[in-house]
């Protein structure tokens, strides 16, 4: 007689088929399953502790942070030698004259930063001030309960949100692309000409945090959470409300029901409709209501609708033109310049140098083997990162054959949009919505122009791409490196740069 080895009461342990759906993050070896009483739960099913979910979520940020700190420390390192050198500029040769701190630290503060500090001190004090948006003075004014000058408040701003910002880009295309692509990207933003602005009291690095960080949740679909940090972004820059473009772009790509849309026959238009008519879809009035707070706030104030738009118009001499108009007149400007070594021409070719430049990616960003239509770093399928949901290397590889063979402009996924197509559609529409207003009847049209650039973050996500391709990264480093430097000292020691 045989008697089986099994105990009694055993539980018997049943197998897992292999179509398990596995939750995002985990590897195919989360299948394995765990017995408990008589039903066996798939791995995927169980839920992680708090302390676990909350390690989950910031060891990502933990090792970007990480990751992009020596590009900050080196850059802004650079930034102190320079600050401290530039003093020589001033001085005369064997002068026994010592600049104390205070002077020292107020070479940062120059044009803009002043309004800044004036609304931080004073408030709205003439209604031509409100083109200076209110947030960023907003939280100079907080923080100035503790350091009680507003220039000293403002740089903690913007070094802390600059800090972040570069924090947040690491993530956003570390997780669309890949982690060396990240890397690069960052790197390129840091040493752009103009990128000392991300460090003075300006509103450049605020902006581009809450930029970045509205755009890194429309991408996974936060959809509230996006409008809100939109709506802050467009308290403190007028160009907040370009992201209503991505916005709706990530709604449309990822809500939308694509499937049969483009038949004469079916109820494929009925479906779109239904599958895009959701709570959700109200979230990015919040980027607009930023903007209606302030007008509202400058109604009461002043009783005038939308003043800052008349005094860009009546102090500043910014009007509407076509897109190539200040680019157009620029050239003309340095054509009839006194001579190649003039003020007037330098000056304009090195603004018009780097719109162009940031120009000519955005054009690579639509068309060109680096454009964002391409299906390049991980493979994403309906609106999933193919790094984020690992669900075997064979379907990781399957996905991206696929995302690569589709043709510009096709469906993916369950119908869903191409999912890069939102970089290149905000980058393309910042880029020209900032070109609508140059500077009429003047001798520098693109006037503060190279500064806005920092702006289009996805031109430098473009040059990343190509560097991966051709090595471009001497080059730029050392162009862009040695006007950074130029412009950085001019700054500084006074001279005018916007």
């Amino acid at each position: 007689m045989e008697f089986s080895r099994t105990p009694k009461h055993a539980v018997p342990v049943t197998t897992q088929p292999d179509d398990i759906p596995v939750a995002p993050g985990e590897e195919v070896t989360a299948k394995i399953a765990v017995v408990r009483g008589d039903r066996t739960i798939p791995a995927s099913e169980r839920r992680p502790s708090p302390a676990k979910r909350i390690t989950s979520f910031w060891m990502p940020w933990y090792r970007a942070l990480k990751n992009i700190l020596p590009i900050y420390l080196a850059v802004h390192l650079a930034f102190f030698f320079i600050t401290c050198f530039a003093v020589l500029f001033i001085l005369k040769d064997f002068s026994s004259e010592n600049l104390d701190i205070d002077r020292w630290l107020h070479s940062w503060s120059h044009w803009d930063a002043n309004q800044y500090d004036a609304i931080a001190l004073r408030g709205y004090e003439q209604w031509w001030k409100t083109v200076f948006f209110p947030f960023y003075p907003l939280l100079q004014r907080c923080l100035m309960l503790v350091t009680h000058d507003p220039l000293f408040a403002g740089l903690i701003i913007s070094n802390i949100a600059g800090l972040a910002m570069l924090t947040v880009l690491y993530r956003l295309v570390e997780e669309d692309f890949d982690a060396e692509h990240a890397y690069r990207t960052v790197f390129y933003l840091s040493v752009f000409p103009t990128a000392f602005f991300l460090a003075a009291a300006y509103t450049e690095s605020l902006f581009l945090f809450l930029a970045l960080l509205s755009f890194y949740n429309m991408r996974r679909g936060h959809w509230w959470t996006a409008g809100l940090l939109g709506l802050l972004a467009s308290l403190t820059r007028q160009a907040g409300l370009f992201l209503l473009i991505p916005f709706y772009c990530e709604y449309l790509r990822q809500r939308g029901d694509f499937k049969d849309v483009w038949l004469s026959t079916g109820n494929g238009i009925e479906r779109l409709v239904r599958s895009l008519l959701q709570l959700d879809l109200f979230a990015g009035g919040l980027i607009v209501a930023g903007l209606g707070i302030f007008v509202v706030y400058c109604y009461l104030r002043f009783h005038i609708l939308f003043p800052f738009s008349k005094a860009e118009g009546l102090y500043w001499n910014r009007d509407l033109h076509d897109p190539t108009w200040g680019i157009i007149r620029t050239l003309e400007v340095i054509a009839h310049s006194p001579g190649f070594l003039s003020f007037s021409a330098l000056r304009n070719i090195l603004d018009v140098g780097q719109v162009l430049f940031i120009g000519v990616l955005i054009v690579l960003s639509i068309a060109g083997p680096w454009r964002f239509s391409v299906g390049a770093g991980s493979a994403r399928v309906g609106g999933i990162g193919a790094g984020t949901a690992r669900v075997g290397s064979a379907r990781v590889e399957s996905a991206r054959a696929e995302a690569s063979s589709a043709p510009t402009g096709s469906r993916q996924g369950g119908g869903k949009l191409r999912p890069y197509w939102t970089y290149a559609v905000y980058g393309v529409a910042l880029y020209v919505g900032l070109q609508l207003y140059p500077v009429r009847d003047f001798s520098f049209p693109l006037q503060s122009f190279p500064r806005y650039m920092l702006e289009i973050f996805p031109a430098f996500i473009v040059l990343a791409r190509i560097d991966k391709s051709s090595r471009i990264n001497l080059i730029y480093v050392i162009a862009s490196g040695s006007l950074l430097f130029l412009l950085l000292t001019q700054y500084v020691t006074g001279h005018w740069i916007t």
